[in-house]
């Protein structure tokens, strides 16, 4: 039997972009299999996920409390226990603090390419 027939409830295949946010971190996600009851994720590190967290889905603007049910390589998948509906703007708010979060990391990797070419030429 195909595990989609085992299934109590049809999933949605589309990709979604999403924030597994847990303690002070935000990771992104492809949200995949999307569900009333849950998900389907796909992270750069799942070492790191716990298991338990909050997923913000920017497509649904809902942010769900999820438990880690199983974890496969970089995929895992989710149940939710609880969702929330989140304002426009707040979304706004965090769309635009992450991107500027964004940006800052890419000038102090740039910034830290320049120090260390200065090393470099210092020393030779």
């Amino acid at each position: 039997m195909e595990l989609s027939d085992r299934r109590a409830e049809p999933r949605n295949p589309e990709l979604l972009w999403g924030k597994a946010i847990f303690k002070d971190v935000a990771k992104d996600c492809v949200i995949n299999d999307l569900s009333t009851s849950g998900a389907r994720l796909r992270l750069t590190a799942f070492a790191a996920l716990p298991d338990r967290f909050d997923l913000f889905i920017f497509e649904t603007r809902r942010t769900y409390k999820a438990a880690v049910q199983w974890r496969a390589g970089d995929q895992a998948g989710v149940v939710f226990e609880q969702a929330s509906d989140l304002d426009d703007t707040l979304v706004t708010a965090l769309v635009d603090r992450m991107q500027h979060l964004e940006t800052v990391v890419q000038d102090l990797a740039a910034m830290v390419a320049d120090l260390r070419g200065v090393g470099a030429k210092a020393a030779g």
